[in-house]
C-alpha cells in the first residue's frame, strides 16, 4: 500500500481497509483522520490565498468562514468516525475494555452483569488524586510555563527592538538559549510528574489510563506552542509602549538600561506584523523540521544500535560461510529479529500532538496570516505519506489494536476549535482596524469592555453553531441514531439468510462433509496437509494465512492452480458459498509446517 500511496492523490476505503488488515483499527483510525483533514483544508486553503491576495489583513469575512469552516469539520469528522466504526464492525469495542496488568484492587466483587468476581477500586480515591494532586500540578505548571515564556519574549524584544550595543548579534541569541535551558527541562519534569500521577490513579484498563496521560501530557504540549503566541497577540501587542517602560523599571535591567538600552518614550515596540512572523514560523519552518527529523532520526538511531551499538562476536563473516540452507534461514531471521527490535517503539501521541498543535495554530491564529491553510496543506499531503513510510519502514511495527474512534482526541480537537474562535473573535476586534501611527495602548485599553462582552458572544455562538451544523447534517444526510438502526437491521436479515442457506444444504454437517471433501482433493493435488476446518460454516467466517508448497504466502487468497482446481470441482456453488467467502474458510499448511 506505500507504492499505491505514492502514485495516488487521495487515499480511497480500499487504502484504507489495507491498513487496518495490516496494522489494525488504532492506526487506520490515525490516517483515516489524517486523510479526512487533509480534504478538509482544501476549501480553507483556497479561502486563505484569496484572502492573503485580495483582503487586509485580520479580514473579517476571513475570520467568518474560519470558524464556520473549524466547526463544520469538527461535526463532520464525528459523523465520518461513526460510519467507520459501523462499517469496521468496532462499535461498543470501547466498553469491552482491556484490563491493565499494574491495576491494583482494593476489594473484589460480583458483577451484576456476568456474576463474575472482579476487582474494584474506589472512585472517590482517583478522583482525591484528580483534586489534590493533578489539578494543583497543572496549574502549577501552566503558571511556570507562562512566566517562563514571558521572560523569554521580554528579553527577545530588548535584544531585538531595544538594546543597541556591542555584539548584538551575539545578545539576539540570549532568548534562545534562556529557551534551550528551561521549557525542555521543565518538559521532562512535567511528563515524569504526569505519569508518576497516572500510576497514582490506579486506572482499571489500558484505554483509561494512555486517555488520563494524554490529556495531561497534551496540555502542555499545547502550552509550548500556543502560549507564546496568545502572550504576542494578546498582550505584548496591544500594550506593547506600556509593558516595555514598566520592565525598564525592574532592578535587572537598570544598570543596563542606562548603559546600552536607548529606550522611546511613547513609541510602539511591536506591530501585528511581529505576530505574522512567529505564526510563519510555526506553520512553515517548524512544521519542514518536524517532518525531517520525525523520518530521518528513526533511521539514524536504529543503524547506529544495529551496527555501532550492538556487536555481536558470534556473527558468521566473510572467511566463515555459512554452509546449509537451514543455517542460512536462521541467521536471516535472526538478522532480521535484530534490526527490528533495534527501531524505536511507535508512539501515536506524537503523531496526533503534532495535528493538534497544527490545527489549533490554524484555527487560533491564522487571521494574521491565512496562508496558514496552504502550508498546512501541503504540509499533511506529504504527511500523509511520510507517517505509512514511518510506521512500515523506520520504527517497530505497532501491535494492532481495535477502537471505535480517535478518543480522547476527538474531544480535543473540538476544545481547540471553541478556542480558536475566541481568540480569532479577539485578534480581528484589536488588529483589523489598527493604525501604526496611535500608541497600542490608546487602542486597546478602551476597547476591554467590549472585548469581554465579544469573548461570552462568540463562546455562546459557537456552541449554538455546532448544534445547528450537527442537526442539519441529520436532516440532509441521516440521523446517526436511524443509519445505526438500518444497519443493525440487515446485519439481522443477513444473518437469518446464512442460517437458512446452511439449513438448505443439509445443515452444518453436510457443510462439514463437502468441506473435508475439498480437504482431500486439495492434499491429494499439492501434496499438503489442511487443518483447523472443523466448525467451518457460513455463519461462522474464518480468515486464515496459507502457507503453499512452493513456500510462498498468500494472505486470504490462493494460487491460481488452487483456485482453478476447486473451482472445477463446483465446490463453491455445491456448499452456497462464494469464491471469496470459502477462501476466508480454508487454512493450509506447506510442508515446512
Amino acid at each position: 500500500w506505500l507504492k499505491a500511496w505514492a502514485k495516488n492523490w487521495a487515499l480511497g476505503t480500499k487504502d484504507l481497509n489495507h491498513v487496518r488488515e495490516h496494522m489494525g483499527e488504532q492506526i487506520a483510525y490515525y490516517f483515516a483522520f489524517l486523510h479526512f483533514y487533509l480534504q478538509a483544508l482544501i476549501p480553507i486553503a483556497i479561502i486563505g490565498v484569496a484572502a492573503y491576495f485580495f483582503l487586509d489583513d485580520y479580514s473579517t469575512s476571513y475570520s467568518l468562514l474560519l470558524c464556520m469552516w473549524s466547526i463544520t469539520f469538527i461535526v463532520a469528522w464525528k459523523r465520518q468516525q461513526a460510519s467507520l466504526a459501523e462499517s469496521w464492525g468496532v462499535v461498543g469495542t470501547s466498553k469491552v475494555d482491556r484490563d491493565r496488568p499494574e491495576f491494583v484492587p482494593e476489594s473484589y466483587v460480583v458483577d451484576p452483569v456476568s456474576g463474575e468476581t472482579v476487582g474494584h477500586y474506589p472512585i472517590w480515591k482517583r478522583l482525591f488524586v484528580h483534586a489534590f494532586a493533578t489539578g494543583p500540578l497543572i496549574v502549577l505548571f501552566v503558571f511556570l510555563i507562562a512566566i517562563v515564556t514571558m521572560a523569554i519574549l521580554t528579553v527577545e524584544v530588548y535584544t531585538t527592538a531595544v538594546y543597541d550595543g556591542p555584539y548584538k548579534q551575539f545578545v539576539a541569541l540570549t532568548p534562545v538559549l534562556l529557551y534551550v535551558l528551561s521549557l525542555p527541562l521543565i518538559s521532562t519534569l512535567y511528563f515524569q510528574l504526569s505519569k508518576y500521577l497516572t500510576d497514582l490513579e490506579n486506572n482499571e484498563t489500558k484505554d483509561s489510563y494512555t486517555t488520563s496521560l494524554t490529556r495531561k501530557s497534551f496540555i502542555l504540549t499545547c502550552l509550548l506552542t500556543q502560549l507564546s503566541l496568545l502572550l504576542v497577540g494578546l498582550l505584548y501587542i496591544p500594550l506593547s509602549d506600556l509593558i516595555m517602560q514598566e520592565t525598564v523599571l525592574l532592578p535587572l535591567f537598570r544598570k543596563w538600561s542606562s548603559m546600552h538600552l536607548h529606550l522611546e518614550a511613547g513609541r510602539n515596540l511591536l506591530t501585528p506584523a511581529f505576530l505574522q512572523e512567529r505564526v510563519l514560523y510555526f506553520s512553515v519552518t517548524a512544521q519542514v523540521v518536524n517532518q525531517l527529523v520525525e523520518v530521518l532520526l528513526p533511521v539514524v538511531l536504529a543503524w547506529v544500535q544495529a551496527h555501532i551499538l550492538i556487536q555481536d562476536p558470534s556473527k558468521p563473516t566473510a572467511a566463515e560461510p555459512i554452509q546449509s540452507t537451514r543455517e542460512t534461514e536462521v541467521a536471516a531471521l535472526a538478522k532480521e529479529i535484530e534490526d527490528a527490535l533495534a527501531m524505536p517503539v511507535y508512539d501515536m501521541y506524537d503523531d496526533y500532538a503534532e495535528l493538534a498543535n497544527q490545527f489549533g495554530i490554524l484555527v487560533m491564529f491564522s487571521a494574521s496570516w491565512p496562508l496558514v491553510g496552504l502550508a498546512c496543506l501541503i504540509n499533511n499531503f506529504t504527511e500523509l505519506r511520510t507517517d505509512a513510510f514511518k510506521i512500515c519502514k523506520t520504527v517497530r511495527r505497532p501491535i494492532p489494536d481495535r477502537t471505535e474512534s480517535i478518543a480522547p482526541w476527538s474531544q480535543m480537537f473540538a476544545i481547540l476549535s471553541l478556542l480558536g474562535t475566541a481568540t480569532t473573535a479577539l485578534l480581528t476586534a484589536l488588529y483589523s482596524n489598527w493604525d501604526p501611527a496611535k500608541l497600542a495602548s490608546e487602542q486597546t485599553l478602551p476597547q476591554l469592555g467590549f472585548l469581554v462582552l465579544l469573548l461570552i458572544a462568540v463562546e455562546h455562538t459557537h456552541v449554538a453553531l455546532s448544534f445547528l451544523v450537527s442537526v442539519g447534517m441529520d436532516v440532509v444526510w441521516g440521523d446517526m441514531r436511524a443509519l445505526k438502526e438500518r444497519r443493525e437491521k440487515y446485519t439481522r436479515i443477513s444473518g437469518r439468510v446464512e442460517e437458512i442457506i446452511v439449513e438448505y444444504e443439509g445443515g452444518e454437517a453436510a457443510v462439514d462433509a463437502k468441506v473435508d471433501e475439498v480437504v482431500a482433493v486439495v492434499d491429494e493435488v499439492f501434496g499438503t496437509k489442511m487443518v483447523g476446518l472443523r466448525d467451518v460454516h457460513v455463519a461462522k467466517p474464518r480468515k486464515a494465512l496459507r502457507k503453499t508448497k512452493e513456500g510462498k504466502i498468500s494472505v486470504l487468497g490462493f494460487n491460481e492452480t488452487a483456485e482453478q482446481v476447486l473451482m472445477a470441482l463446483g465446490v463453491y456453488g455445491d456448499i452456497g458459498l462464494s469464491t471469496e467467502e470459502a477462501e476466508n474458510r480454508l487454512l493450509v499448511y506447506g510442508p515446512n509446517g
